[in-house]
């Protein structure tokens, strides 16, 4: 089912930055150089290096995701007699998957900050892009709506990139959680100190260099810091308009 999860949005993603990104190369690199040699290296190998890099990441979360989920699917399962070998088994396999993850943080901590950086800086210019060309009432409407849909749809491709990304780290993180909490519920011997072992051990956040936490609190904290910087800045440039129209 997570395969499913996976390739299918994906395909869809790299289908439609593909056809936005070939409009963009048509516009800033027909007049300086030719199409054909150029567009390829200099517009489709970063964006399909770095989306390709993006989903890597999220397939790995996804499936260990997906192994959590059947751990806590079998635990649930299980009486409370007579369960030593079968949590000492599921442990085994719930720190392997932990391990793994904490692994897989190390490796994309500077793609993810990187990732990150990139989709903060890209969605707030092209929402104030957006707002900007809303506003332009003296555009001519054919071009001004072609702008909106081009900018609002770049918008929403970055977004829905960053809400999967944030979402798929929250699910790991919440199963992970549930799976530390059904083992400690069944362990007949756990005391004090050895759960709290267990729920360090099994603690899953992704978290690139310890910066933040990458989830949906990120996602949320990211558009209200959007919201704020574009609500500032279209305020700031219509009252500089307003000026200028008085003066002239």
């Amino acid at each position: 089912m997570w395969s499913v999860m996976f390739y299918v949005p994906g395909l869809i993603l790299f289908s439609a930055l593909g056809v936005m990104e070939l409009e963009n190369c048509i516009m800033f690199i027909r007049d300086s150089m030719p199409f054909s040699d150029f567009c390829f290296m200099m517009c489709y190998i970063p964006m399909f290096v770095l989306i390709l890099t993006e989903w890597m990441f999220i397939g790995y979360m996804l499936a260990i995701k997906y192994r959590f989920n059947l751990i806590n699917t079998h635990l649930q399962g299980v009486p409370e007699e007579n369960t030593t070998n079968t949590v000492n088994v599921m442990k085994f396999h719930a720190k392997s998957l932990a391990d793994a993850s904490k692994k897989l943080n190390g490796v994309f901590n500077l793609p993810l900050l990187l990732l990150l950086l990139n989709q903060f800086a890209a969605m707030a210019t092209l929402l104030y892009d957006l707002c900007m060309t809303v506003v332009d009432f003296g555009q001519e409407p054919n071009e001004r709506l072609r702008d909106i849909i081009k900018s609002g749809g770049w918008s929403m491709l970055f977004m829905l990139e960053m809400l999967a990304l944030c979402r798929v780290c929250e699910l790991l993180e919440v199963e992970a959680h549930l799976t530390s909490k059904s083992l400690m519920r069944l362990t007949k011997d756990g005391g004090c100190l050895n759960s709290l072992q267990l729920l360090s051990v099994l603690r899953v956040k992704i978290t690139p260099y310890r910066l933040f936490s990458v989830d949906m609190k990120l996602f949320y904290t990211m558009f209200g810091a959007i919201a704020t910087y574009l609500i500032v800045l279209v305020q700031f440039d219509m009252a500089q308009d307003y000026k200028q129209m008085i003066l002239n």
